[in-house]
């Protein structure tokens, strides 16, 4: 009986402790930032602290089009200076498999993975600040149309 007892004991302890392991931030750097398709532009967000989380990635979707062509560039803040363009990733033109929203069928994502818990090089070394720089291409298409997109630091413990 006893024995029962801190087996279900144990099994609660690890059932509470998971959602701690597991929890996800989200830091939102750009929320639904409208693009001309004719022009380019220059888009720098405010500095993102990401503290020691072992899994870090910058999540980027655009919405209504699949092709706003856009490269983002990400800056890190080591021993107090910036060094730029430490990793970057071009959203990927047309619909990835799986990956079409379901009110439009437009639209694509871009995900770059910047700390991977030790599963792949850790671009950002021993930075806690990152600086996110988007360079948007507008390409020329004609009509012109207003594409939007939304862009964020995925922080996970995980």
């Amino acid at each position: 009986m006893k024995t029962l007892k801190s087996f279900i004991f144990a099994v609660m302890l690890v059932a509470l402790a998971l959602p701690a392991f597991a929890q996800t931030t989200y830091r939102n750097t750009f929320v639904t930032q409208f693009v001309d398709s004719t022009t380019s532009r220059t888009d720098t967000s405010a500095t993102v602290t990401t503290g020691g989380y072992p899994n870090i990635s910058v999540l980027t979707t655009s919405a209504g089009t699949d092709s706003l062509q856009m490269t983002v560039y990400v800056d890190v803040l080591l021993n107090g200076t910036w060094f730029i363009s430490v990793a970057s990733g071009a959203l990927q033109l047309g619909n990835p498999a799986l990956h079409i929203p379901e009110a439009s069928g437009k639209g694509q994502n871009s995900t770059l993975i910047l700390r991977d818990n030790g599963r792949i090089a850790d671009l950002l070394q021993e930075a806690t600040q990152i600086r996110i720089r988007n360079v948007i291409t507008g390409g020329g298409y004609f009509p012109a149309k207003t594409r939007s997109y939304t862009q964020s630091v995925v922080l996970r413990k995980w």
